[in-house]
């Protein structure tokens, strides 16, 4: 491990790496609990601003916040505001609209084992730097990506009640808002309604084709293809589980970086076992099993996905932000199980310490 990740591979370089360590992400009255994970950066108004959760262990806490912290130089952050609402809280996604700095979220159970969606809420930054929060709605829904192209925004959402339960109806849907706060389907009937689909990502090219990556608990993943948002979505099943899936553009394509299972292929179960049996082998198995953060091609050609590299993390790790301080070099801020300590299996870094790090990705490509 260590300085082999610091190096050139097929046309990017990262540098700059560093350790966010917990004082330094600390409100006046907060905690330091042991888990940092859930994190997006953005920039505004001459701030870079990281949101992130905060709580004992990666699992549902109704002592978890949402911290925001803001920096000018990614060195020295300075607390904003955090979130407490006596409840889960996760997935805080950022999105700069008219102007504005809109932070969304979900509000989650008040049980440790379940991840289930109360609904959706948003927070705005006020002039006066005060942040005002207002519900959303869509109960049972959990946000995953929000961006925006010409006069529009976009979320992608997806069903997350009873999510390893055998009646769980997955969906996946794609939401629009002309304000900010009033979110509405850009059509009747769900983007994605194909098994296990949760996580989605999503990206619009100018001419309005769009790609999104979508993970499938216990199965894969879908690479899904449209010729205009609002059109149909064709996924193509891919073999391969790309959780907490992030997609961003250089000027040769189209990137995802996303959780990589060390074992290969999500659906290791035996070829006997009836279907039912092999979700639920497949989920344990997944659990026990190590983790890195990877880097991805997405190939448009062959709809499929490409690895790279790994990248930084191990036991608990990948729910990955990225913002691009230029077309060819991006700032990234993840999460993973103390690199100083063992490569662990997943479970047993969700139960543990995890932290935040920040690297420099830059592409080198004509």
């Amino acid at each position: 491990m260590g300085i082999g990740w610091l190096g050139l591979w097929a046309q990017f370089v990262i540098y700059d790496f560093q350790e966010l360590h917990p004082e330094e992400l600390r409100c006046k009255s907060s905690l330091i609990y042991a888990s940092h994970n859930n994190a997006d950066l953005t920039f505004y108004k001459g701030y870079y601003y990281l949101a992130f959760r905060t709580a004992p262990t990666h699992f549902p806490s109704t002592k978890a916040e949402l911290r925001i912290m803001r920096s000018q130089d990614l060195s020295i952050w300075v607390c904003d505001t955090s979130l407490c609402l006596g409840r889960d809280l996760r997935e805080p996604r950022w999105l700069v609209w008219k102007d504005s700095l809109y932070l969304y979220f979900f509000v989650g159970s008040r049980s440790s084992w379940r991840f289930d969606s109360e609904g959706m809420v948003g927070a705005v930054r006020a002039m006066t730097g005060r942040w005002d929060t207002f519900h959303i709605g869509w109960a049972g829904w959990v946000p995953w990506r929000a961006r925006s192209r010409d006069s529009i925004a976009y979320l992608s959402i997806y069903w997350g009640r009873n999510l390893y339960s055998l009646w769980h109806r997955a969906q996946v849907r794609l939401l629009q808002s002309v304000d900010g706060r009033r979110w509405h389907p850009i059509t009747t009937p769900p983007q994605l309604s194909l098994p296990h689909a949760t996580e989605t990502d999503f990206w619009i090219e100018p001419d309005g084709h769009l790609w999104a990556i979508t993970r499938s608990e216990g199965r894969g993943s879908y690479l899904s293809y449209a010729v205009h948002p609002e059109s149909v979505w064709k996924a193509t099943p891919l073999e391969y589980k790309y959780d907490s899936p992030l997609l961003f553009k250089v000027p040769d394509g189209l990137y995802l970086i996303a959780r990589r299972h060390v074992l290969g292929e999500a659906d290791r179960a035996p070829w006997f076992f009836p279907a039912i049996l092999r979700r639920y082998y497949n989920l344990a198995l997944y659990s026990l099993s190590r983790k890195r953060t990877a880097l991805y091609r997405i190939d448009t050609l062959e709809r499929e996905v490409v690895w790279i590299k790994d990248l930084p993390g191990w036991g608990d790790t990948a729910f990955p932000a990225i913002y691009p301080d230029s077309g060819q070099e991006f700032v990234l801020i993840n999460y993973t199980s103390p690199l100083s300590g063992k490569d662990v299996w997943w479970i047993r870094g969700q139960l543990g310490r995890t932290i935040l790090y920040k690297l420099r990705l830059r592409w080198q490509g004509r």
